[in-house]
């Protein structure tokens, strides 16, 4: 890892740029969701809120056509500014005693649209800058280093939560997006200076007209109605159902177990622990294992991981956060895995647009689950959420051991776009 990192420049400016915004994505996140529910005590307002952060992600195949026909370092400087602009602007209304919890929903959707930009634009970038052989590689260095921040930020955040003031809270968020923004404008130079003559061929026909665009949404939605591709997608939507339901119960979780904003920020750790497991042991399962075999077994690891999270919990909270590192690790690597072979399976030309709608598709269960989440655990236990979303992963197991598709998927190194062909 190391030494791909040392070579490439560029990777290194863009691995930098994913953690800064996945650094500010996360503690405003925290923050929103702890501040909401220390206001209201209600887990019907982060519902509500939970809703508002995953439903841009539904809308976000719209995106896809303008990732990849426009000037992507562009893009992710303008989204990157919108995103430090937002912060700002809570962080002014705060310093003027003008904020509540209705600006503060508002503020939701418009950063989390941003997000449909910048991720993206940061996967449809990577394969530009790496070899496809290290493709696996420098994704796993992405996730690494914006995970490996977010445990040490997770470690923190529920004692920040507890002494820092709104006002300091949003002030050090608007200092990491300002970052972020400078960082993206650095590669944006580097990238452009370096660009290959193909690139700027792809570029020089990057006008977007209305009939083009629509075009290139149709191009991408039949892209995705192949079989294979159709069956490795819709299982997730029903973990993001059962995602969403487990999340934005975590405040309330937090509080009655841990009785403080530090059990919150502890869970997040154990979460990001497990994820950088995770992305670490990529590369070799990768390579010595065929995808057809390790997604079924992760799913299923991951499901009796959660269970026994679940059943643990009321005697040992400590115990059950080992569980909670070894789903997360599982977890972890499923999604390095997921992101690799969606950057392999479409034709260079169609990765903006078949990652955001990848997105979507598995996003569109989220805000239904984040409001369902907020009434369903007004009336039974909070923990059961774990057993169910436990219980979501086994069936995606068991679906995919049935799928004969499925089962038959090469190692992830021999697949390609011509594979669907």
């Amino acid at each position: 890892m190391l030494k791909l990192l040392n070579s490439n420049s560029k990777l290194r400016l863009l691995t930098l740029n994913r953690v800064l915004i996945n650094l500010g994505d996360s503690l405003y996140y925290i923050a929103i969701m702890w501040i909401i529910y220390e206001i209201t005590e209600d887990t019907m307002y982060t519902g509500i809120a939970g809703f508002l952060f995953s439903f841009p992600e539904v809308l976000g195949f719209f995106a896809g056509p303008i990732i990849d026909r426009k000037d992507k370092p562009f893009l992710l400087n303008f989204a990157s500014f919108i995103q430090f602009l937002t912060i700002s602007i809570i962080l002014l209304l705060e310093i003027f005693n003008l904020l509540n919890i209705w600006l503060l929903l508002i503020t939701i959707p418009i950063f989390s649209a941003t997000s449909e930009f910048t991720y993206p634009i940061n996967s449809t970038l990577l394969p530009e800058i790496v070899e496809n052989e290290d493709l696996v590689l420098g994704n796993s260095i992405m996730v690494i280093s914006s995970t490996g921040i977010d445990l040490v930020f997770n470690a923190m955040a529920g004692v920040l939560l507890s002494i820092l003031t709104i006002k300091s809270i949003f002030l050090v968020n608007s200092g990491i997006n300002l970052s972020a923004l400078l960082c993206a404008f650095i590669f944006g130079k580097l990238f452009k200076k370096h660009r290959s003559r193909s690139t700027n061929k792809l570029n020089a026909k990057s006008n977007i007209t209305i009939k083009r665009y629509v075009k290139d949404l149709k191009d991408s939605i039949r892209f995705l109605k192949n079989r294979i591709l159709l069956y490795l997608l819709l299982p997730l939507i029903l973990v993001n159902l059962f995602y969403a339901i487990m999340k934005v119960n975590l405040p309330e979780f937090s509080q009655n177990v841990f009785s403080s904003a530090f059990g919150y920020g502890l869970i997040l750790s154990f979460t990001a622990i497990g994820s950088m497991i995770g992305s670490s042991m990529s590369g070799k399962v990768s390579k010595k294992i065929r995808i057809g075999i390790v997604l079924p077994v992760l799913f299923l690891l991951t499901g009796i991981s959660w269970i026994l999270m679940f059943l643990s919990i009321e005697f040992s909270p400590y115990i059950s956060g080992l569980f909670i590192i070894l789903a997360s690790s599982m977890n972890g690597l499923v999604n390095i895995l997921y992101g690799t072979l969606f950057q392999q399976l479409p034709p260079r030309d169609m990765i903006g647009r078949i990652h955001t709608l990848n997105m979507s598709l598995i996003a569109c269960a989220i805000p239904i689950g984040s409001l369902l989440g907020g009434i369903l655990c007004r009336y039974i236990p909070t923990n059961f959420v774990f057993f169910l979303y436990g219980v979501s992963f086994l069936c995606i197991s068991i679906f995919m051991l049935l799928s004969k598709d499925i089962r038959c998927l090469p190692k992830l190194n021999q697949i390609n776009h011509e594979y669907l062909e």
